[in-house]
């Protein structure tokens, strides 16, 4: 499909089924990482449909951001309606917060494995790896306000995630040194009814959602 005039490409399966599932990959990866949760799903009737993001994958693009993954979002549902539920990990997490933050499907199931839960711990990692100066990192900030019209703050699942009404599964392993545990801390104090946490150790980011018992946990819940 087009958005934005880029070709984005993705993969429908069972596309006649009552209900269907999106599934939304993280940054650096694309959809077939997630080829071990389609077949579970068609076995429940579900249809699935997973996309590689903007500059993912197939999918055309040199860059990315957070809200051009939710537009995507939004044109998907434009063209096939609102899915009944959602697996995200990472990245495309933040980009269905934000989504349903605005676009509100308060029924539809929401997963969210090991997502960027704060902007600013991004940039904090980012910023530690090429050794940025304070100066480079408030550059950073700016330039983000400039592109988007919003503080870094605004692009938090923490903020958004009490506004949302949706049965949320969110699975963050301890270990985890891309997208930190510590960064769920504020949300888990508040103990919202509508967000089961499943908290794992030694799978990391990347192995999280290749997990076999995490895998079980998504299906059972969806």
């Amino acid at each position: 499909m087009e958005v934005d005039g880029l070709t984005i490409h993705g993969y429908r399966w069972n596309p006649n089924a009552n209900k269907k599932i999106l599934i939304l990959h993280g940054f650096e990866s694309r959809a077939y990482n997630f080829d071990r949760y389609v077949s579970p799903l068609l076995d429940k009737g579900y249809g699935v449909v997973a996309m590689d993001g903007k500059a993912h994958g197939k999918s055309e693009g040199k860059t990315t951001t957070a809200p051009e993954y939710a537009k995507m979002i939004g044109v998907l549902e434009e063209k096939l309606g609102k899915f009944d539920g959602y697996i995200s990990h990472s990245f495309g997490g933040i980009a269905l917060c934000l989504y349903q933050e605005d676009h509100s499907n308060p029924t539809a199931k929401m997963v969210l494995i090991a997502p960027a839960t704060e902007t600013q711990s991004a940039i904090d990692l980012f910023s530690h790896f090429f050794g940025l100066s304070p100066k480079i990192k408030e550059s950073i900030h700016a330039y983000i306000k400039q592109k988007s019209g919003n503080e870094i703050t605004y692009y938090s699942i923490n903020r958004i995630a009490p506004k949302l009404k949706n049965p949320i599964l969110w699975i963050h392993d301890k270990d985890d040194d891309i997208t930190p545990l510590s960064d769920v801390k504020p949300l888990r104090e508040l103990s919202p009814g509508n967000i089961e946490f499943m908290i794992t150790q030694g799978l990391g980011h990347r192995k999280i959602y290749k997990d076999t018992a995490v895998m079980k946990r998504i299906i059972d819940f969806i």
